[in-house]
């Protein structure tokens, strides 16, 4: 007993250092430096549901706007402090206020900003500001700049929004 005890604190310190030394978990930047990860190609791909939301914002399609996330049941999405039970039951409640908007009024929209902080491989954290603007109104509204935090993952089908925080003045 004593001889395995000798061999488990002799074997013990020699396994720990081939772990640090040899096993270490490859940072983000190490997978870019190494063509793991092209972050380029990171951007142009999440750049796609970006603006598929942005097109849906324009044309008031919340189907379309909410076609970026996850599944809707574990996504959560957060407007100026309320966060919303499901993402399904915030895209509902756009769905209602665009059918009461007037449509004749053209709706303008585009980010000003946008930030991509790559996590992981496939996890990447998006900051941006976005602009809300209409022509054709009667009233003289000022635009409304909306700032996102926006989670990304990489799902099968691409990627796909986990967690959306908007909020504006």
């Amino acid at each position: 007993m004593k001889k395995l005890w000798a061999v488990l604190l002799v074997a013990l310190p020699v396994v720990l250092f081939l772990c640090n030394s040899h096993g270490q978990t490859p940072t983000v930047r190490s997978y870019v430096e190494d063509g793991l990860v092209n972050e380029e190609q990171i951007i142009r791909d999440i750049e796609v549901p970006l603006s598929n939301m942005a097109t849906g914002i324009i044309e008031r399609d919340a189907e379309l706007i909410f076609s970026i996330f996850s599944d809707p049941v574990k996504a959560r999405y957060i407007r100026n402090g309320a966060i919303y039970d499901t993402v399904s039951s915030a895209e509902e409640i756009y769905a209602r206020r665009f059918a009461k908007q007037d449509q004749s009024v053209t709706r303008l929209f585009e980010f000003k900003s946008k930030e991509f902080d790559i996590i992981s491989p496939g996890t990447v954290l998006f900051t941006g500001i976005g602009v809300l603007d209409s022509e054709g109104s009667t009233s003289e509204q000022e635009p409304q700049v909306i700032a996102y935090t926006i989670v990304w993952i990489l799902e099968s089908d691409g990627w796909k929004a986990i967690n959306m925080h908007i909020s504006w003045e």
